[in-house]
């Protein structure tokens, strides 16, 4: 399977390991302004305390090419989708 696969209007990036990461993120950037790349992030309510949420907010913060984070919380109550939206503030398009 090649590193990039498309159906319909979601695409998935396969393979990522072996690959140039600069090269990849360069790409990236290079072709966000023609054709906007948004993540679709899925979020357990008991992740949001564990310490690699943090460093995942974190390096999308700094992913200049993502022009949009989707958050699709699940296992959660009001007062999680309350503190989801803390925790996302930062990033492009946070929960709403």
């Amino acid at each position: 399977m090649s590193d990039f696969h498309q159906s319909g209007g979601i695409a998935t990036l396969h393979q990522l390991g072996p690959r140039d990461r600069p090269r990849l993120e360069e790409e990236l950037v290079r072709f966000a302004p023609a054709r906007p790349l948004a993540l679709i992030l899925p979020v357990m309510a008991s992740d949001m305390d564990g310490p690699a949420l943090a460093r995942i907010i974190e390096e999308l913060g700094g992913a200049a090419y993502v022009s949009r984070v989707v958050v699709a919380l699940g296992g959660s109550a009001r007062k999680d989708l309350e503190k989801a939206r803390d925790l996302f503030s930062g990033l492009p398009q946070p929960v709403s």
